[in-house]
């Protein structure tokens, strides 16, 4: 079977996935001089070709959130803002003039926390843009579901359930109420095949923890059977940034293991995350701390920050093998599939 042939029929089947993922972790694979040598060189053959990434830019509109999910840093630290008007259509069409046409709306926020989220969907549609959210559901009511269906231009959505059951579910999801968050995407999901909206995919994902673990058959059993969802998915519990849950709420992934060699870091050539007041980030798991800064789109704009030499530099310390001497990418361990 081609090699390209085995690497979609794994990133394509979970089950598949985890047990790469548990040989690719391996002490005597992650460090030995092949496997780094097959990575580098799929590293610098993706670095060639995403050097000015356009397919999509991540935009918080809202760092406010109305749940206190137990694996998040809403849960531990108040954190809130909202993106302006001003400065989002400033961003929007800085995208359009660069060559982004697709825009992701949420980092590490709510977007339904966002009064005017609606609006500013109008406005980067009346660019001629389409875009994905990202969202916990809970405030997406029918009246909301329904006007994003008739300003059309939404390519995915993905929903971050992370319970089944509701003892689970709201004590995972903390300060959230189970039965109405699973009425509204129900009802997003009976609308979506009642206006025979295929081109928009519906995603469930959840973060395994040893709370939410217990009924994730349960789970996975009632969104796979529900119609409209494209996939369901479970997340890897992952640190920020160096800061471990020490198992309190459960393991980590298998690829954050701070015995093995670090491979440079996929996410330095995929989307860029803007944060509310303009600052951008590199990496999702910096959301909170909110340490590795590329640039602000308060002084620069998207194309300015996209090739900046902020991002290039941290692009080459990685490519050089220094990522353990970087001040931020140091203190994580999460190591990249590089199998796409």
């Amino acid at each position: 079977m081609p090699l390209k042939k085995i690497r979609k029929y794994i990133l394509s089947r979970p089950k598949s996935l985890q047990i790469a993922k548990f040989f690719l972790s391996r002490g005597l694979i992650a460090n030995s001089s092949l496997y780094k040598k097959l990575v580098m060189k799929k590293v610098k053959s993706v670095a060639d070709k995403n050097r000015q990434y356009k397919e999509t830019i991540c935009i918080e509109t809202a760092l406010t959130c109305n749940s206190r999910c137990i694996f998040c840093g809403h849960h531990n630290q108040a954190m809130s803002g909202i993106m302006s008007m001003e400065l989002f259509k400033k961003i929007i069409n800085e995208c359009h003039e660069y060559g982004i046409h697709n825009i992701t709306l949420g980092v590490y926020g709510e977007i339904f926390t966002d009064q005017d989220c609606i609006e500013k969907i109008k406005y980067l549609r009346g660019c001629g843009m389409t875009y994905g959210i990202i969202t916990n559901a809970s405030l997406l009511h029918q009246q909301l579901a329904d006007q994003l269906f008739e300003l059309d231009g939404l390519t995915y959505i993905n929903f971050s359930v992370n319970g089944f059951s509701k003892e689970v579910y709201e004590k995972t999801m903390v300060s959230l109420d189970r039965n109405a968050t699973y009425k509204n995407i129900l009802y997003f999901l009976e609308q979506k095949e009642k206006l025979e909206a295929d081109d928009v995919l519906v995603t469930v994902t959840a973060v395994e923890t040893k709370l939410n673990k217990k009924d994730y058959k349960n789970f996975f059993r009632f969104w796979k059977k529900q119609k409209g969802v494209f996939e369901v998915l479970s997340a890897e519990l992952m640190d920020r940034m160096g800061a471990e849950y020490d198992g309190e709420i459960g393991k980590l992934g298998q690829m954050t293991k701070k015995t093995n060699w670090l491979s440079p870091c996929r996410m330095l050539w995929g989307p860029l995350n803007v944060y509310y007041d303009g600052k951008v980030g590199p990496c999702c798991k910096d959301n909170d701390k909110r340490e590795l800064i590329i640039g602000d789109l308060t002084k620069q704009t998207v194309r300015e920050v996209s090739t900046g030499e902020a991002l290039n530099n941290l692009r080459e310390c990685h490519l050089a093998g220094k990522r353990t001497e970087h001040p931020v990418c140091g203190k994580c361990f999460l190591n990249s599939i590089w199998l796409r």
